[in-house]
């Protein structure tokens, strides 16, 4: 009997999505210009703390007005502060990250703030999960008691509000799609992921099912129609990533896991690569723990499609030399997770 790749059905009859995959270990000094990104303007969401101020620095160091987006406003104005005693361009914007008005009122802000202007789009908003286990336990219930409701902020800020801003990322780019200082530089929409996003993580159920959903998000918006403003739409996928704001206790909690922690210059390498390349466009990439030399020399192309294997086959590949979320199981006192 044929297998099912020797009777597989023709690949344009399925309509699939698929672009050049891209070696991310070796930059390409031939499209990847970070000059295409002096004096555009960038939303980047949680941009005061952990990746988003590590990717919000870089494009601010690179000339961009950046827009920190966030609901710790002590360190927004602090990080502003920092980046404009620099001699850059940053303004910080208090938003709800999880709450659609809140979301609106702030792309309202920096369009005004931008005079008319919104370039790059980065949905690094996220939370830490709630462990499932924690209320699902025998030995959490209590005899009578109805079961309690588990937390959903996770949902909230890491699918409703990358959802939210997907949403609003699109409407303005075609908005503002006529007024552009420069129309041959493409908008851009890169979308935070994690490996749990594609391996998992057990009973994270709301980070993982949060970062699949970003997954999806990205995946059913990355090409846009012939009638949208063009923008170029790329996902990273970093493995655990320590945040300044995930400290003490709970960082030890997740040592205690064997969990390796991600170099944020790693990430902030992917996203540079990203913006300032051309080239890549629809590419979803993984961000690998440990890297050592160039920042993001060890980072590479998922193959997120189905000629891909929707990723499978890169991770299947990979498995022996990348942590992934399966090697870790969550305590049952532990409301850590991957980040």
């Amino acid at each position: 009997m044929a297998s099912n790749r020797d009777s597989a059905i023709s690949l344009p009859s399925l309509n699939t999505f698929s672009t050049p995959r891209t070696d991310f270990s070796r930059p390409s000094d031939a499209a990847m210009d970070t000059g295409t990104i002096k004096g555009k303007t960038a939303l980047v969401l949680d941009g005061a703390t952990g990746l988003g101020l590590g990717i919000a620095t870089a494009l601010s160091e690179h000339a961009t007005k950046v827009a920190i987006c966030g609901s710790d406003a002590k360190a927004g104005e602090t990080v502003a502060n920092d980046l404009n005693g620099r001699g850059y361009c940053v303004s910080f914007f208090s938003t709800d990250t999880g709450d659609w008005n809140s979301l609106l009122s702030t792309f309202k802000q920096v369009i005004t703030w931008s005079d008319e202007q919104l370039d790059i789009v980065v949905t690094t908003a996220g939370i830490v999960t709630h462990n499932l286990l924690m209320s699902a336990l025998p030995s959490n219930h209590r005899a009578g008691a109805d079961p309690p409701k588990p937390p959903t902020r996770t949902l909230e800020v890491n699918l409703m509000g990358v959802y939210y801003t997907t949403s609003l990322a699109i409407w303005y780019f075609n908005q503002l799609n006529c007024k552009r200082l420069d129309p041959e530089f493409r908008p851009q929409l890169v979308f935070i992921c994690s490996m749990a996003g594609y391996d998992g993580l057990e009973f994270g159920t709301d980070y993982a099912a949060s970062k699949h959903a970003v997954r999806a998000i990205w995946k059913t918006t990355r090409n846009p129609r012939p009638s949208m403003a063009q923008y170029q739409s790329n996902l990273l996928a970093p493995t655990y990533v320590s945040k300044k704001k995930i400290a003490g206790e709970c960082e030890r909690k997740l040592r205690d896991h064997n969990t390796q922690t991600n170099d944020i210059a790693d990430v902030v390498a992917g996203a540079l690569r990203c913006i300032c390349d051309k080239t890549v466009e629809g590419r979803a990439v993984c961000c690998v723990q440990g890297s050592t030399g160039t920042p993001g020399s060890l980072n590479f192309d998922l193959c997120d499609d189905l000629i891909g294997s929707n990723g499978g086959r890169e991770l299947l590949d990979r498995a022996e030399d990348i942590w992934l979320p399966s090697s870790a199981t969550l305590k049952e006192d532990s409301d850590c997770a991957v980040q």
